[in-house]
């Protein structure tokens, strides 16, 4: 796979990711440490992907079979709950899903993951979030409070080190989703939030009460307004059932449909005259071939017919088609030819926001196929599902970042990319496992303080980053975020001038209700930093302010137009446009005239 990804010149896949404090971090490397003070070591702006599968709040201990033989032979994860059958030798510790706001374990261990200052840090970055870190121990308890305050302090973080074209991947379920999505538009602002993807994690799950869960959550946000997405990226290939199902026949090229050739109307000159005895006009039709800009005519010339593009005639383009074996002729009795399109040029469809394949590693088949990708970790994710967020989220060269990289699924994944990336996990059995994978998936790579001579691919393992002090008290990450604007509450007097200027219509149906039902309504929503301004008010019937929403006036005006709730478009559109070079006066409005001017008048109702 790698090896058909071009690079970017000017990225060195075996340079540095960027020099801080004087030294550099190099490609490839996993830092064996608590996440939140490596981040803090990490400069701003310097990743363009994250992804992380945190702990979930599963209330389990996670045993250490991590890269080891007993767990690639068991294939499993062992919890401590459940015995260890045929252990030699006692299994430590490797995580602890566990959250409580107690100094220490039950154990006495120190509880590393609960600051008391962390919810008091975090306020003083973003204000809302100890309200919404209070919230979950209201609602939930007094350990999810625990788990949402780490999680924020370290989202918080890996805000600063990503990009502004970047985006980030938080993988969760459905015990937490809400709370952390929460804490996510806290941080980024609930207009970078992108997608809730719905991952198919399981065929099927016996709950004892309810249906059963089977689905993980994917928090897509983005930090800025131009971030990176390739829409074609992930596509869904067709699995090989789909495949015969949709192409029944074959020849001696691969499996193909029949699809027509005409299309609806007797209209065109050329297009409606007959070819080689069938008369489409007498059947209300005209010949339609590939089009020459289709994404199938585009294959047609790669495999077929070097100078398809270039054909003009439809006639021509017929002939060419049928000298290249492409058209399908029908046994006597049939209407139509039809157009072999082929299996091979289906690209598959674009991935959605529920992907219910590749599902996770819960049952025995997934565990020993897959070419032995698993590797005995309980909360393993399959490579593929990472890699469609990582083609969507980046280009090859990019920086993907791992905060808590478990078993390295999203260091082989960017690997095989040909993306750079850094992980980092709490405890050395993490490295024992990436070295495991990367040995077995990429033999040719080396580790640092070995003496093999490899000049293209090296892996570095370090405790701590350049600047790292995993010591030092809780630093403000990000600068001082502006007060909140303070929400305007419209007048009576307020009210009534904008009712003048309106002439008493409602501007999105154009009725006269009363005044008394008339809402104030702003024309950019907040959500999209509209200001709390009366320059950005107008005011809406009840019936329209409902169905406007967050949505452009233009989009209200067609929806009610189309539905018969709008009378007087083109007075409406007049008395909302009088305005418009007082909206323009304001620096804040006219950044965002896109949103708010109406469509050009060039619509069929508009009259001379």
């Amino acid at each position: 796979m790698a090896s058909t990804i071009e690079v970017p010149d000017g990225v060195d896949l075996n340079g540095p990711l960027y020099v801080t404090n004087g030294a550099p971090v190099m490609n490839r490397t996993l830092v064996i440490s608590d996440n939140l003070p490596a981040l803090r070591a990490m400069p701003d702006d310097c990743v363009d992907l994250i992804y992380l599968d945190p702990p979930f709040n599963s209330g389990a201990d996670y045993l250490n079979p991590i890269g080891l033989p007993e767990a690639e032979a068991r294939g499993l994860q062992y919890d401590l709950k459940m015995p260890v059958p045929g252990a030699n030798e006692p299994y430590q510790t490797g995580f602890r899903d566990h959250f409580h706001m107690n100094e220490f374990n039950k154990d006495g261990t120190p509880n590393d993951n609960w600051k008391p200052e962390w919810v008091r840090e975090v306020g003083r970055v973003v204000p809302s979030l100890p309200s919404v870190i209070a919230m979950a121990g209201s609602a939930h308890s007094p350990s999810m409070q625990g788990y949402i305050a780490f999680m924020a302090i370290r989202l918080i973080e890996m805000r600063r080190v990503l990009k502004p074209n970047g985006s980030i991947y938080l993988h969760c379920d459905d015990t937490a989703s809400h709370y952390l999505k929460s804490v996510m538009d806290a941080i980024f602002g609930a207009r970078r939030f992108v997608n809730n993807i719905i991952w198919k994690r399981a065929i099927a799950h016996n709950d004892k009460r309810g249906l059963g869960r089977i689905a993980d959550h994917v928090l897509l946000y983005a930090n800025g307004d131009d971030f990176t997405w390739n829409m074609e990226s992930p596509l869904a290939r067709k699995s090989n059932a789909e495949i015969r199902a949709t192409y029944p026949e074959t020849d001696d090229v691969g499996w193909y449909r029949s699809a027509d050739l005409t299309g609806a109307g007797a209209r065109g000159e050329e297009s409606v005259l007959p070819w080689k005895n069938y008369d489409v006009a007498a059947r209300g039709r005209h010949w339609a071939p590939p089009l020459r800009d289709g994404t199938y005519a585009d294959y047609i010339q790669e495999h077929f017919i070097p100078d398809y593009k270039d054909i003009a005639g439809v006639h021509a383009r017929l002939d060419a088609l049928d000298e290249a074996g492409l058209i399908h002729h029908p046994k006597e009795g049939g209407v139509w030819p039809g157009l072999k399109r082929y299996a091979d040029a289906d690209r598959g469809s674009t991935i959605q926001n529920i992907i219910v394949s590749p599902t996770g590693f819960t049952n025995y088949t997934a565990r020993r196929g897959r070419g032995g990708e698993y590797v005995g970790y309980k909360t393993q994710k399959p490579l593929k599902l990472i890699e469609i967020f990582i083609k969507a989220s980046s280009n090859p060269g990019d920086i993907v970042l791992d905060p808590f990289c478990g078993c390295a699924t999203t260091p082989i994944a960017a690997e095989n990319l040909k993306r750079r990336w850094i992980g980092m996990d709490r405890g050395v059995e993490a490295y024992r496992q990436v070295i495991n994978r990367i040995r077995k998936t990429f033999p040719d790579m080396a580790t640092e303080g070995e003496s093999a001579l490899v000049e293209n691919r090296r892996f570095h393992r370090v405790d701590a980053l350049p600047g790292q002090d995993n010591d030092a008290p809780v630093a403000i990450p990000m600068d001082e975020p502006e007060p909140p604007e303070p929400k305007l509450e419209l007048t009576k007097a307020q009210r009534r001038e904008l009712l003048g200027r309106q002439e008493g219509f409602c501007l999105g149906c154009g009725n006269k209700p009363d005044m008394e039902l008339m809402e104030g309504d702003h024309i950019v929503p907040k959500i999209m930093s509209g200001p709390e301004d009366m320059v950005n008010f107008q005011l809406l019937c009840g019936f329209c302010n409902n169905r406007k929403r967050t949505k452009p006036m233009r989009d209200l005006w067609d929806k009610n137009e189309r539905e018969g709730y709008l009378v007087f478009r083109l007075r409406m559109e007049n008395l909302y446009n009088e305005r418009e070079t007082e909206r323009l006066a304001d620096p804040r409005m006219a950044a965002l005239r896109d949103f708010w001017r109406p469509a050009p008048p060039n619509n069929a109702h508009r009259r001379p």
